[in-house]
């Protein structure tokens, strides 16, 4: 186990040392390597509690969705990749395909998984630096940017229980940086395509329904793009049309007009997982949840904040002790939360109140395509997968770094942060007080 632990540390801080270095910012190299060394810390624990309940070739995830990825991909490695579409009973086979071609490099272990996982986290964070970068020549804005990401812990729950939301989350970090670059840079080269088609694909492997939100982002971002680079637009287009037909190969949806329209309408994940007790029905989500599923879709637009509330404070126990109990991996998802709630999400709410008042456009069009497509998930999810959203969040970290910095540097923006910080802490303190008088009343 020491030659693993070491393995870990030397790649993760490592790689977020390298990935620092090479922004040739001190204080994101700084802020990379403590982070990466926090992953690598994590990691660690995170693998001795599989590995401790179960062995490095069958561990243990806590029947999360990264289980069953494990064990197709393990299976793949073993009988060809070329056989995926036998082997892989999810929805999407991408992200399964990966992992196997690591187990085959490599070796069929958790820890390639879990590694690899991190990796892709920190390379997502180094496009948001790169990004926001861009987008405001302020190399304060980008760190404070990444440091809201970093603080959003659920991030890492998702790479030490390998699902596939740090694959994803890199792509609409390097749809970001793509967009960014056409935006702000007088010659993009052929990078900027390449980051686009290897988000593309990502997404049409792992989760075609993630089109919608290239949708969205047209519609908020093509005015633009259409002024400063309408070619480049025209462009990302084509290859999105191009390679679109590819994700059929690697789902077992049939990927129409029919497929997209039952994503939004008449979405049954929610409903089928109340029907099979894996979601709670008993606390105040679940029985607040339970009743607006089976609302008609034009209610829950109308009803929308009900299950954003629900996606932005879920798991809420964070005074929970199970993490000694179950997987010490759900401190960061659970325990760890109020950091997301309590600091970043303010954030997100400054920069969503203050929009009109950003100066650079794209940066106000990013963040409202993120915020619409984050209430988008809500609504066809009732908030109880939270994960669905995370993706959206790349794109309204720019915006959250922009004013964090600007509170830093502008006395007049400071004060007004600090107002609407106490506010929000002010109303957070008598919610809290009416959820405590309300558990005690059932108690």
């Amino acid at each position: 186990m020491w030659t693993e632990n070491l393995l870990v540390v030397v790649i993760v801080t490592g790689a977020a040392f390298l990935i620092g270095l090479y922004q040739r910012q001190r204080g994101f190299s700084a802020l990379m390597t403590v982070f990466g060394l926090a992953l690598s810390v994590a990691t660690i624990l995170s693998l001795a509690d599989s590995v401790g309940y179960g062995s490095w070739g069958t561990p243990d995830l806590a029947g999360s969705d990264g289980q069953s990825y494990y064990d197709q991909a393990r299976e793949l490695a073993q009988v060809g990749l070329g056989d995926y579409q036998a082997v892989v009973l999810t929805n999407y086979a991408g992200y399964q395909l990966l992992l196997a071609a690591l187990f085959r490099i490599f070796g069929t272990s958790l820890l390639v998984g879990v590694v690899a996982n991190d990796l892709l986290l920190l390379l997502s964070i180094a496009c948001l630096y790169r990004a926001t970068f861009l987008l405001t020549e302020s190399p304060r804005a980008a760190l404070l940017a990444c440091a809201a990401l970093m603080l959003t812990t659920a991030h890492i729950f998702y790479a030490l229980m390998l699902l596939k939301e740090p694959a994803i989350d890199l792509a609409f970090g390097l749809m970001l940086l793509a967009i960014s670059k056409a935006a702000c840079e007088k010659s993009i080269g052929l990078t900027a395509v390449a980051y686009f088609l290897l988000a593309i694909l990502t997404i049409i492997t792992m989760r075609a329904s993630l089109l919608l939100f290239l949708a969205i982002l047209l519609v908020f971002t093509a005015g633009v793009l259409l002024k400063r680079r309408g070619h480049i637009l025209a462009g990302f287009v084509g290859l999105l049309v191009l390679v679109a037909p590819f994700s059929q190969s690697f789902t077992r949806y049939e990927l129409d007009t029919d497929f997209f329209t039952q994503i939004i309408v008449r979405n049954s994940v929610i409903s089928t997982r109340f029907q099979d007790g894996d979601l709670d029905l008993t606390g105040i989500a679940g029985q607040t949840i339970g009743f607006y599923i089976n609302l008609p879709f034009i209610f829950k637009i109308f009803l929308f904040p009900l299950p954003l509330v629900v996606q932005i404070l879920l798991p809420f126990d964070f005074w929970s002790g199970r993490f000694l109990d179950e997987h010490i991996a759900s401190l960061f998802v659970r325990n760890l939360n109020p950091l997301w709630y309590l600091f970043v999400v303010i954030w997100i709410a400054y920069a969503v109140a203050h929009v009109r008042s950003i100066e650079n456009q794209i940066i106000r069009r990013l963040l409202l395509a993120g915020l619409f497509y984050f209430v988008v998930v809500a609504i066809v999810y009732g908030g109880l997968i939270p994960r669905y959203g995370a993706p959206a969040l790349l794109f309204m970290f720019p915006a959250v770094g922009y004013w964090w910095a600007r509170s830093r540097e502008e006395p007049a923006v400071r004060q007004s942060t600090v107002t609407f910080f106490v506010h929000y802490y002010v109303f957070a303190v008598f919610a809290g007080l009416a959820f405590i008088a309300f558990q005690l009343s059932r108690g």
